[in-house]
């Protein structure tokens, strides 16, 4: 119970962060987008720019507030989302630092490190070895009783001690015989699932692992391909401005930088 509401508490963090990097990548965008619009109208009105290039802009703009807006609300479902994961009121006052340096650290452990971390935490595989344990001395409680019982007996009244023995052989109790039988079954049946349940938790570990790895290296490459495809941005604006390329193969350039900076966000 208490993995589960941790696991709850994180998957509502780390929406969070992810909806406010949204929320900047869209903010810088609408901020870019207002600064070519300035500077576009001053070319207009000096004649070096055509007026359908400010109206593209315009529209550029208009679209890039709708999407501030929507992602601004977005933000704050989220956050109502963690307030009730973490059990606070509605109205407590959350702040979630929104900075994903934290990834630059990440320093995941050995692939042998791993699947020993699984087999001696992992709480449905530990409930299963528990249980098989439990299973074997059910076994042992049924072949003991399977055996001859030598019971001393004693007495003793007022006057003298009472003594005897009395031995107790099971010839062909059925009942004692089917309980041994059900107990060895229901341990063998049990060392046969945890033997599955090891390979499945091995297999799972072996893949989240790769995953992992993987997932940082796109990291690494996304973030690459922001910087890229900002500098291609630039290039595209500064050419604007020369008149060699047009409005339109601005916009797409910027639409493209952002689009960059979501996909790293969504990693």
């Amino acid at each position: 119970t208490l993995a589960q509401v941790i696991n709850q508490a994180l998957s509502a963090y780390w929406v969070v962060l992810q909806a406010q990097q949204d929320l900047k990548v869209q903010k810088l965008s609408l901020d870019k987008t207002q600064r070519a619009l300035e500077a576009y109208q001053v070319q207009v009105k000096v004649g070096l720019m055509p007026r359908s290039a400010v109206l593209q802009q315009e529209t550029l703009k208009l679209q890039g507030q709708l999407a501030y807006q929507t992602q601004a609300n977005q933000v704050k479902g989220d956050y109502q989302n963690l307030r009730l994961a973490l059990g606070l009121s509605p109205n407590a006052k959350l702040q979630v630092d929104s900075h994903l340096d934290v990834f630059n650290r990440v320093h995941l452990p050995s692939l042998s490190d791993s699947m020993r971390l699984a087999l001696a935490h992992n709480i449905g595989y530990l409930e299963q070895s528990l249980s098989l344990r439990s299973l074997k001395r059910s076994v042992l409680l049924a072949k003991d009783a399977q055996r001859w019982q030598l019971d001393v007996l004693g007495k003793f009244d007022s006057h003298d001690w009472q003594a005897g023995v009395k031995l107790s052989i099971p010839l062909d109790d059925m009942s004692r015989q089917q309980q041994l039988v059900a107990a060895e079954v229901g341990y063998r049946q049990a060392i046969s699932d945890l033997n599955q349940a090891h390979q499945v938790l091995i297999a799972q570990v072996k893949t989240m692992w790769w995953n992992c790895h993987s997932q940082l290296r796109q990291i690494a490459l996304a973030k690459r391909a922001v910087q890229s495809q900002y500098r291609n941005y630039q290039l595209a604006q500064k050419a604007h401005f020369a008149g060699i390329n047009s409005t339109y193969e601005v916009i797409e350039q910027q639409k493209s930088w952002v689009s960059a900076q979501l996909q790293l966000s969504a990693l």
